[in-house]
């Protein structure tokens, strides 16, 4: 009996080696067959997605590209590496790392992620990194700071500059606002803080796609990954999802025959009054516009049409209240609609566009920087 046991138990095990033997062998299988389609299939464009998602040096459960602030909800990460490169400076700037002592003229640039260059992976080719480029090949020496903050409003963009950025001594600061304080304007409960549409930081958290990318040594699923991104767009592959606000949620809010009432742009004024009363007291220039988007965006959100239009005219009007600010138009600008990733993030070449336009205002209008 105890034989037939022992061979009973062998058997067994034999088929489970067996099995484990059949299913490693065909997760085998499957592994080289993906990899010879992927090895067909994908583009260039396809592997270098996937050589960037797998390149990720923090841990992908971490991978955020901002931190909390106490004064301005959040900001920039300090060292922040994405893509194979260093994105923020030590100080949580966009930009390359500062000398400790002041030895040139300094211009910084505010605003949301269309100043931050969200679409652009590579800090060099950021509106801020080539404004630099152009001022220093008119012969000017200059340091051009990217603070500009992801999805911030005016009012991270009033505590970003007292806290930040004045203690950078700078000579010149850009503000390229309007568009993210649109959001909060329209939403319910409308406070001038922004305290309805605010939480105690935004906090960006990583794709799916970020927070498992060691999947990606998988062939099989660098396959499925790209048959999802090939359904989706490319951009889905880094996109974060932010837990608050909620961009754009205001058009169920809002009936597009409704009126904005005055009172809902109070924080907005407020916020550009203050920012520009801040630079004059301290001696600093300014050069402030609005936040470009694509022609026929508007038509899709009346109340953001109205909203945006009404947000100019602030812009406008504070400009006019100060004589160290001047407001320069960027609606004339030559970015044309294929120079547009999404509705106001540009392409390599609308960045481009759009920071020649600024390095010629500055330097037609004699401003610091501008030689």
């Amino acid at each position: 009996m105890i034989g037939e046991a022992d061979t009973h138990r062998q058997g067994a095990k034999s088929r489970a080696w067996f099995k484990v033997g059949a299913v490693v062998l065909g997760v085998l299988f499957i592994e080289v067959c993906s990899g010879l389609l992927g090895y067909w299939m994908f583009t260039d464009e396809e592997r270098r997605v996937l050589d960037d998602l797998r390149s990720e040096t923090e841990s992908p459960l971490l991978v955020q590209n901002c931190v909390p602030h106490p004064f301005s909800l959040y900001m920039p990460k300090p060292g922040y590496v994405a893509h194979g490169m260093q994105q923020h400076n030590a100080l949580g700037f966009r930009s390359s790392e500062l000398p400790d002592d002041k030895d040139c003229c300094r211009i910084v640039c505010m605003g949301g992620s269309t100043t931050y260059s969200w679409s652009e992976k590579d800090v060099a080719y950021t509106y801020p990194s080539q404004l630099e480029r152009l001022l220093e090949q008119a012969g000017v020496s200059v340091d051009v700071i990217n603070a500009g903050l992801p999805m911030g409003t005016s009012a991270e963009a009033l505590a970003t500059l007292q806290f930040r950025v004045l203690p950078l001594d700078p000579d010149l600061v850009v503000l390229h606002l309007g568009l993210n304080d649109i959001h909060p304007t329209l939403l319910p409960d409308y406070k001038a803080d922004y305290s309805h549409d605010r939480n105690a930081w935004t906090a960006p958290r990583a794709s799916a796609l970020r927070q498992h990318n060691y999947l990606l040594n998988s062939a099989t699923a660098r396959l499925l990954v790209v048959m999802y991104l090939r359904q989706v767009g490319m951009r889905q592959a880094f996109e974060p999802s932010y837990i608050v606000p909620e961009h754009w949620n205001f058009a169920k809010y809002w009936r597009p025959d409704e009126e904005i009432a005055a009172a809902r742009f109070v924080g907005f004024r407020n916020n550009i009054r203050s920012m520009l009363a801040i630079c004059a007291a301290h001696e600093v220039k300014v050069v402030i516009s609005r936040t470009n988007v694509q022609r026929g965006f508007g038509a899709q959100f009346p109340a953001f049409e109205q909203a945006y239009a009404r947000n100019l005219e602030i812009i406008k009007r504070c400009a006019g209240e100060f004589s160290n600010c001047i407001y320069m138009e960027t609606g004339n600008l030559r970015i044309t609609d294929d120079m547009y990733v999404d509705a106001c993030h540009l392409t390599r070449d609308g960045l481009a566009v759009k920071a020649r336009a600024f390095a010629e205002f500055i330097q037609e209008e004699g401003l610091p920087g501008g030689g």
